[in-house]
């Protein structure tokens, strides 16, 4: 257990350093790709967006961040592109 906990304290940031743009912004980033690094769902985007939110509201509720940085980052998902494969069938008589 207590390896465990020296790994994280080693491996982690403290969450004040979230109220920083140049750290905040690769972790926005990082809500916008899938565990194999294809792009997620606008859905997933915006669904994990509110949950990293209301992380951040609890840590300012805790007084671990002055005040919620999301609202005064301008940070905008990136635009997902869909591709359309267009098959034809032949019909057969």
């Amino acid at each position: 257990m207590k390896t465990t906990l020296d790994w994280v304290k080693r491996n982690t940031r403290d969450v004040a350093s979230l109220s920083r743009a140049d750290v905040l912004r690769p972790v926005l980033d990082g809500l916008t790709v899938r565990l194999d690094g294809t792009p997620a769902a606008p859905s997933v985007i915006g669904r994990r967006r509110k949950i990293f939110n209301t992380a951040i509201e609890c840590a300012v509720e805790k007084r671990l961040l002055p005040v919620n940085p999301l609202p005064q980052l301008k940070w905008k998902p990136p635009k997902t592109v869909t591709t359309i494969v267009r098959i034809q069938f032949e019909a057969t008589v």
